[in-house]
């Protein structure tokens, strides 16, 4: 047997089970020794074949690849269920592995989004250290012209209580009320999500569960009444409670301590004695309950006290009432979603136009 040219031999009788003797066909049979199982790949040695290398390792791996699928086409076929396992578990991997890594690249963009829907697409809101009003012109003349900001609008919070004039039920339901520049906003692109349109005096976007609550439909050309106490929304500029906000007013313009009384002293030379009787009796005191009520002085032949916490404590019922504004919107739109116009927060929420 001549070494490098072997052949199984299949039917051998001194072939034991298990073991494979092989013996030499170099001269029967060229074929086999020419497979590239066969050959030596050393670069310098290979026999194409009297073809082009390129064509001859085309067709080399071509007869690899078609060997292999063969193969893999038989083994599925033999065993579908291992093989569909494998299918799914690939394919579950591939997937998975997909969509975490699209979701890390796009988890800025969904991150913000969520942020425009919960806060509004706005980058910065401007308030007062003091808590009062900002002078919207001068902030606005400050950021003309800055590269980095595409604009900026105002806005005015307050909270009002809404009602059906038309019905005869007495729901009454707060809500935040919001004046926007509609068409500034909408110049600046903020809110550009934000589908109802401009208002004109008068007119309100509510959100649609308030509207419902108090029966009222949109478009429809229904009126609700809306109630603004101004004291109020003053008192949420920076003072504790609106009543000191008018007593520090009311202070700073008579100088009158409004927690002391006030005694004037009777001349005793004043002629009491010659004014009528039905005067000092009848007029005088009715001018004085009239002007300052019963409850607010004291008069003697020598005193004239003025009760002044009374008399503030009237004056500022008589105020708060008269802040109290009740008027009323024509209702346009329902709002269904903020629509990153304002915070989600706000909860319900009436849109009026500022002028």
């Amino acid at each position: 047997m001549k070494k490098g040219s072997y052949q199984k031999v299949a039917n051998s009788p001194s072939r034991r089970q298990g073991t494979i003797e092989l013996e030499d066909i170099s001269s029967s049979s060229d074929s086999i020794v020419q497979h590239p199982v066969f050959r030596q790949y050393d670069q310098d040695k290979v026999d194409y074949d009297g073809l082009d290398p390129i064509v001859y390792y085309y067709r080399t791996i071509k007869a690899d690849l078609s060997t292999a699928t063969k193969y893999v086409l038989t083994d599925a076929s033999r065993h579908k269920k291992g093989f569909l396992i494998g299918i799914s578990t690939v394919f579950i991997v591939v997937t998975f592995i997909s969509l975490l890594q699209n979701v890390i690249q796009k988890s800025p963009i969904v991150f913000m989004k969520l942020s425009e829907d919960q806060v509004g697409e706005y980058d910065m809101v401007m308030t007062s250290s003091s808590g009062y009003l900002v002078n919207y012109t001068q902030v606005n003349m400050s950021l003309t012209g800055v590269e980095t900001v595409s604009g900026s609008a105002p806005r005015w919070l307050a909270l009002g209580k809404l009602t059906n004039p038309n019905s005869n039920t007495t729901i009454r339901s707060s809500a935040v009320l919001l004046a926007i520049d509609s068409r500034l906003e909408v110049s600046i692109g903020l809110g550009r999500r934000w589908k109802h349109a401009p208002l004109n005096d008068a007119e309100m976007h509510i959100t649609g569960s308030l509207l419902r609550r108090l029966g009222i439909s949109a478009n429809a050309g229904q009126n609700i009444s809306v109630t603004i106490d101004f004291l109020s929304y003053a008192q949420n500029l920076g003072q504790t409670t609106a009543e000191d906000l008018f007593r520090t007013y009311f202070t700073e313009q008579t100088g009158i301590d409004t927690t002391q009384n006030l005694t004037f002293n009777i001349p005793a030379n004043l002629p009491f004695n010659t004014l009528p009787l039905p005067f000092l009796n009848t007029t005088l005191p009715g001018l004085l309950n009239t002007t300052l009520g019963p409850d607010s002085y004291s008069l003697t032949n020598t005193t004239f006290t003025l009760f002044v916490p009374v008399i503030f404590d009237d004056l500022y019922q008589q105020f708060a009432q008269s802040l109290i504004v009740t008027t009323q919107f024509i209702v346009i739109d329902s709002i269904d979603s903020p629509e990153g116009k304002y915070p989600k927060a706000l909860g319900n929420i009436a849109i009026l136009e500022s002028f």
